[in-house]
């Protein structure tokens, strides 16, 4: 069983940028694992006039085969 989180953010002084995601994936046996999680990316620009602000929600899925 593992927990997975990892992102970064960035804030300047026209753009704030932040990418973050959290991954609960579980070992079946040996070979086989499964996963699920929630990601989040967010990203605002404002400069001379022009603003852009995008937001995605994204769920996570994975099925994994090791060798």
């Amino acid at each position: 069983m593992a927990l997975i989180a990892e992102g970064y953010w960035i804030s300047t002084s026209n753009d704030d940028h932040l990418d973050a995601s959290l991954m609960f994936s579980y070992m079946f046996d040996r070979h086989w694992d499964a996963g699920i999680g929630y990601a989040e990316y967010k990203r605002r620009t404002d400069t001379y006039g022009l603003f852009n602000s995008v937001k995605y929600n994204v769920v996570l899925l994975n099925v994994g085969y090791t060798f």
